[in-house]
């Protein structure tokens, strides 16, 4: 079996458990399970035909369908995918944004007593009176 056609075959296991999950069946474990097992057994077969990438690839991918860590690694992947762009994303905008002049950290503190709070306290004076 070449490598083409065992592709086609996990590609139409795949299908078909995809078009019977449609219709209420659902055999993800089963599924797995029996294909994790094939991958195997090919991957062992190609193991020993010289074909040493191929035959540890499946060998590799079987057993991990086998334990069930397909799922797991998948979701590792793409969380880290979404971790390493919302991190670009926050760095871009920190490096993007105006810098302020004021950087050195002295803040510039406001006059006690402005105009308008001297025409304050001379109306209330006013109006004690």
């Amino acid at each position: 079996m070449s490598g083409k056609q065992i592709f086609g075959v996990i590609l139409l296991v795949f299908g078909f458990s995809a078009l019977l999950g449609l219709l209420g069946v659902h055999l993800g474990g089963l599924l797995s399970f029996v294909l994790g097992i094939f991958m195997v057994i090919c991957g062992f077969r190609k193991w020993h035909e010289q074909s040493r990438v191929l035959g540890l690839s499946l060998l590799i991918f079987g057993g991990l369908l086998l334990l069930g860590s397909v799922p797991l690694l998948l979701s590792l992947f793409i969380g880290g995918i979404l971790v390493y762009f919302g991190f670009q994303l926050i760095r871009h905008d920190r490096d993007s944004s105006p810098s302020n002049d004021q950087s050195s950290g002295a803040v510039e503190k406001a006059p006690l007593h402005d105009p308008f709070d001297e025409e304050w306290e001379r109306m209330m004076k006013s109006a004690k009176t």
